[in-house]
Order: structure tokens, then sequence, then C-alpha cells
């Protein structure tokens, strides 16, 4: 590498990188502190906001064969899975013709933005827990693994995400926006059980 590991890790395109996955992954952590359509729209800008700033990632090496440490739980999946698919009820799920690889299916297959978001969530917030640390090497692998695990598997869950949302902000808004919001309004959902769990999630960090 020409340049050095600071120059690499402490980089404006690293810094807004960091800065744009910290909001994402606050933003999931809080999803049904959300209307449908206010989570829709704001969905739609920070996704197409880190697109571009993984985009701008500057390329680095690998130091560590052997990868770094993980700090989602499958609990956490779960929990951030949950809250969105929670929101978005019955418009969570979709039919593609393709799989995570981006290779055409005989039959289209049910996928969910929820879970597409979860998986994204988790890379994000693996990358900032080592981040975080503040070790130069680390951070460098950290990098390069959000780089390639963007370019092989959560970059097509993000564009696939990002399509559906933008048609039901689009096009099909009107469907969602008064039974859903209504509904969400007019329960009490401080005893669910997901409730709870954010709840308990927030107050632990």
């Amino acid at each position: 590498m020409n340049k050095s590991l600071k120059e690499i890790v402490f980089s404006k395109n690293v810094i807004e990188f960091v800065t744009v996955s910290k909001e994402f992954c606050d933003f999931l952590e809080k999803s049904s502190d959300f209307e449908i359509k206010t989570f829709i729209n704001k969905t739609l800008k920070i996704l197409s906001l880190l697109y571009l700033k993984t985009l701008l990632l500057p390329e680095t090496e690998q130091i560590h064969e052997e990868g770094n440490e993980k700090f989602v739980s499958e609990f956490d999946w779960q929990f951030i899975k949950n809250g969105i698919q929670s929101l978005l009820n019955e418009k969570d799920y979709y039919l593609d013709f393709f799989d995570t690889e981006m290779k055409e299916t005989p039959e289209p297959v049910t996928s969910s933005i929820s879970e597409n978001l979860a998986d994204i969530y988790q890379d994000l917030k693996d990358f900032l827990g080592i981040y975080q640390l503040g070790i130069d090497e680390l951070s460098n692998d950290a990098i390069f693994e959000c780089i390639e695990s963007f370019n092989k598997y959560w970059g097509f869950k993000l564009v696939n995400s990002l399509r559906i949302l933008h048609n039901l902000e689009f096009v099909k808004m009107e469907e969602v926006q008064n039974p859903l919001i209504k509904d969400k309004v007019s329960r009490d959902v401080s005893n669910w059980f997901i409730s709870k769990a954010q709840n308990d999630f927030q107050s632990n960090e």
C-alpha cells in the first residue's frame, strides 16, 4: 500500500462512512419510534447515502488473515429484524427472481426488507465495534471486510430494499399510509414483546 494505515483509516471518506454507518444502526435500533411513512422516507435517504459512502471507501489490503471479531449476536439481529417487520407488516415481503448472489432463479423467492436491513446492520455494527477500538491494523481490516461484504453480499440487499421502498414511497404509499398508521396510533403497544425488548436494548447501551 502506498498510503500509511493512518492515512487510510482516518481519511475523510472513511470518517464519513463511519458517521453514516452509526446513524444507520442507531436509526434501526429505534425503528419502533417511527410511523411507517416516516420510516420509509428516512430509510430511503440513509440507504442512498450509505451506498454512496461505501463506494467511496479507499481500497486497502487485509493484514490479518483470520478476520476480525464479531459483535452482533443472533438476538441482536433478530431484534432489529422483528422491529422493522412489526412496523412494515405485510409490506415487509416481496418477490424476487434473484438469489443473494444475483443469480436468476427459476421461481420467484420471497424476500423481506427487514431481513435485508438486519443483515446490513449486522455487518456495519461489527465494523463499528472494531473501528471504535482505535487500533489501526484492525480498523484497516474492518474496512477491507466491509468492502468485500458490500461487493458480494449486502450491496445487493441494499439496492433491493431501495427498489421496494421506492415503490412504497412513490407508488403505493396511499395503500400503506391510512390503515397501518391508523392502526399503529390506535393501539397501545407498550406491552408487546418487541417494545419491551427495544426498551431493554436501549437502556443497556
